[in-house]
């Protein structure tokens, strides 16, 4: 029997093609694969467990097909736009919208984020999140800000790992700015934020993830952890590469790279 080919993206690090359709599922999953890789470092002091808080996307519009992609923004044929009765003319009796979509004035979003533990105290000690579009525009932006900096204030470790181009960040400085994704840790009781900035060229990164002093941090590897969340998910599979991805556009510069990676890496 010969062996399993391990079907990687054609990404050194991120797959951009996963910031579309696929991204709810990438979104879950992924919290549910660090967790997988954190825990046999944590035991026997600390644990790991997944909780979920609710974000209310209050304009879904924007994101219509594209990470919620059973509600499509679509083009009628003008011949489903007759008056009727008048099945077999040839011209439309009206002038027929530019776009058709579902109007939806709010969806539910369910947020996985990783907690760690201290079991004797029952002490929350740090938290991993991954963001989403609700996250990086208002009003989930401004909620998550204020969640963060509560949690913070508590003592609580924040990291935060961001893999969507798309909408706003909070740290300022112009290399986070301008990176395609994003990492980062701010400590309890510090105020000096680690920030690991990402290109569409780069590995992701393998991070500290603190614990209660005196223990030494452990580690996660966030490149190893997407490999195996991409193989998993069977995202070679649902992925159409010959597609552009998903918005915002890259450069040019960066486009050219995307499609050389494309052509010699085919799958």
């Amino acid at each position: 029997m010969g062996k399993i080919k391990i079907m990687r993206s054609r990404f050194p690090g991120m797959d951009p093609y996963l910031e579309g359709a696929d991204w709810p599922d990438v979104h879950s999953s992924f919290a549910y694969v660090i967790k997988r890789q954190l825990v046999p470092q944590l035991t026997p002091k600390y644990f790991a467990r997944i909780e979920k808080y609710v974000v209310t996307d209050k304009d879904p519009q924007l994101n219509l097909g594209i990470v919620y992609p059973d509600m499509e923004v679509w083009q009628k044929p003008p011949d489903m736009l007759q008056e009727p009765g008048t099945a077999h003319m040839t011209r439309p009796a009206f002038t027929p919208p530019t776009v058709t979509f579902p109007f939806l004035a709010e969806i539910e979003l369910h947020i996985p984020i990783v907690e760690l533990w201290d079991k004797d105290d029952n002490e929350l000690i740090t938290t991993i999140e991954i963001l989403s579009p609700a996250n990086k525009r208002n009003p989930g932006y401004n909620k998550f800000i204020e969640k963060q900096e509560l949690l913070h204030k508590r003592g609580v470790n924040l990291i935060e790992i961001d893999l969507i181009r798309k909408g706003k960040r909070r740290v300022k400085h112009p290399l986070a700015q301008s990176s395609h994704y994003l990492v980062t840790l701010l400590r309890a009781g510090n105020i000096h934020l680690n920030v690991w900035a990402v290109d569409i060229k780069d590995k992701l990164p393998r991070i500290p993830v603190p614990l209660k002093a005196p223990d030494a941090d452990v580690v996660l590897d966030l490149q190893r952890a997407f490999d195996e969340l991409y193989e998993e998910g069977g995202y070679a599979n649902s992925i159409n590469y010959r597609k552009p991805p998903p918005p915002p556009a890259f450069s040019e510069e960066e486009q050219k790279w995307v499609d050389g990676i494309l052509k010699n890496n085919t799958q």
